[in-house]
């Protein structure tokens, strides 16, 4: 937080980058919740961090040339810290425009479980937002984001028919929030 004030620095860029950054922090949060060494004082400044980070998001959503990936990155984290942060001021608003944009970028996602960008890593880095903003957040997914979730994991599944990986499919970066499995995520 010392080395990013606010504004100031290159990680205040991009809203996709500050999603990301809001569902790892979460993520830490809830790992050492009780761990001694985050004192009331740390929390309120991590609070303090996370609370410009959203309206940040909030303000700068990516509505138009990254209406895709960006945008589904910033409004998980919207829906995200809305959920696991009621009290922050702003929260209610966070949710209500989440909420109101969830169907809509999760047109990343077809019908049939086929990813919108073509590419079997944008596909996984949708599913990786919304279920581990939803994971952390203990909500339950809305009906139309659970079957398409369902469908995308089936055509997921298709594509791997017995192998180890999925095949590179698509344009790729690589992208990924909390990466658990490390080396072995395409396994």
């Amino acid at each position: 937080i010392k080395q990013n004030p606010y504004l100031f620095t290159i990680n205040w860029f991009s809203g996709l980058e500050f999603g990301i950054r809001l569902i790892n922090w979460s993520w830490a949060l809830k790992l050492i919740k009780d761990y001694s060494g985050l004192t009331e004082e740390r929390f309120r400044r991590i609070l303090c961090s996370v609370e410009l980070q959203t309206e940040t998001i909030c303000r700068n959503l990516s509505l138009y040339s990254s209406a895709n990936n960006h945008l589904t990155g910033e409004v998980a984290a919207l829906q995200l810290i809305s959920s696991v942060f009621p009290e922050l001021i702003k929260a209610k608003r966070w949710k209500e425009k989440s909420e109101k944009l969830l169907l809509k970028t999760f047109n990343q996602i077809y019908n049939d479980g086929v990813g919108a960008e073509q590419s079997v890593n944008y596909l996984l880095f949708t599913l990786d937002l919304y279920l581990q903003t939803y994971l952390i957040a203990s909500k339950e997914m809305p009906n139309e984001i659970n079957e398409k979730m369902k469908n995308a994991g089936e055509f997921l599944c298709c594509l791997m028919d017995g192998r180890e990986k999925l095949p590179e499919i698509g344009d790729s970066d690589d992208a990924h929030l909390v990466d658990l499995l490390e080396d072995k995520r395409n396994k």
